[in-house]
């Protein structure tokens, strides 16, 4: 890759929250970040959690007498049968006499406390982008008609604020350049035109 500047002139600079001062602003998802990221942990947590724990933590109860009697590579073997079980097509365990086997409950999470983690970390994100009115009459959130209509509106407000702030880059960075390019076609214009919002 090679660095390629464009000058500032050829550009039309347009920040989301200068609040700070920064001339990169701020992102206006920078709030959803964190919670995404733990979402997609959270995620992959369930996925390990349904294929290891969705039918109990494997258990191999092995009878005083036979259990003086095993050799490290029994024991080995019977780690490995542990550690490998996966419920599939192929699963299945053959024990000798003396030697029991079982599925314990696994103390872990159950899938269901899974989902509502990820069920409220989606409605945070949600409300960082001012949008969680989009959950509401669903299982995470219930909600009356005047509370989304509310919501919606402030959406809408935020938006219309991005919009006004793209319009603003435009008619302040672009519309000068773009006329003072074609000074002599525009003679005797008292203003510049402007971009605005329908």
């Amino acid at each position: 890759y090679r660095l390629r500047p464009i000058p500032f002139e050829r550009a039309v600079h347009v920040v989301s929250d200068d609040s700070e001062g920064s001339p990169e602003g701020l992102s206006a998802l920078r709030g959803m970040y964190r919670p995404w990221y733990i979402c997609k942990q959270i995620e992959l947590f369930m996925g390990i959690a349904a294929e290891r724990f969705g039918t109990g933590v494997p258990i191999f109860e092995v009878d005083a007498d036979i259990a003086t009697r095993l050799t490290s590579a029994d024991q080995e073997t019977m780690q490995g049968a542990v550690e490998g079980l996966r419920q599939n097509e192929e699963a299945g365990i053959i024990t000798p006499a003396g030697v029991k086997f079982r599925f314990a409950e696994s103390p872990g999470l159950a899938i269901v406390d899974y989902l509502e983690i990820i069920r409220y970390l989606r409605i945070v994100m949600l409300s960082v982008a001012q949008a969680d009115f989009i959950a509401l009459g669903t299982q995470q959130s219930g909600g009356a008609y005047s509370l989304g209509k509310d919501k919606s509106e402030l959406f809408l407000m935020a938006v219309n604020n991005y919009q006004q702030r793209v319009l603003d880059a435009l008619n302040e960075q672009l519309m000068p350049r773009l006329f003072n390019i074609a000074a002599n076609r525009v003679a005797g214009m008292s203003a510049l035109p402007r971009f605005t919002l329908p």
